[in-house]
């Protein structure tokens, strides 16, 4: 009967160190990021921001950075429509 507590315990235990581990990659990326392009925004989606994505699985990491607009609207537009031409 002590068995099954301690086999729940180390279960949970490797559940929090991988979960820890997952936040300490994600803010090294975020960082290398920040510091490269100064972004106003990181955001993480996808299946690592839900808790989805198992203890166990390869799945890609999906973030979404957002950056000011250097151009203006004018050209990007034109460049868009030069692109579909």
């Amino acid at each position: 009967m002590l068995q099954q507590p301690l086999r729940r315990d180390r279960i949970a235990t490797a559940r929090r160190v991988h979960l820890l581990k997952r936040l300490v990659h994600f803010a090294q990326m975020v960082e290398r990021i920040v510091k490269r392009f100064a972004p106003e925004r990181v955001i993480l989606f996808g299946s690592h921001a839900t808790r989805k994505a198992g203890s166990d699985s390869d799945s890609d990491s999906d973030l979404l950075v957002v950056m000011p607009l250097k151009r203006t609207k004018a050209a990007l537009e034109g460049r868009v429509l030069y692109a579909k031409c």
